[in-house]
């Protein structure tokens, strides 16, 4: 399954009015599915207005997180 996560940032998401990819943390949707059998593959973004040098940095924790 693939999911589009763009950014673990909140408030970067937040900027961009993807408010709907706050509603839950971004683990327990992944493990919630891989419950199920599937696997997920994500796409983040690079790039969003209000991300800086740690950006990279929260993608990489989010995804060690999420398994």
């Amino acid at each position: 399954m693939f999911l589009d996560i763009e950014s673990p940032e909140d408030q970067v998401l937040e900027s961009v009015n993807k408010k709907q990819n706050v509603a839950r943390p971004i683990s327990k949707v992944v493990k919630k599915i891989n419950s199920y059998g599937m696997v997920v593959n994500a796409g983040f973004i690079l790039g969003f207005d209000g991300e800086g040098a740690h950006t990279a940095e929260s993608m990489i924790r989010c995804v060690e997180y999420a398994w």
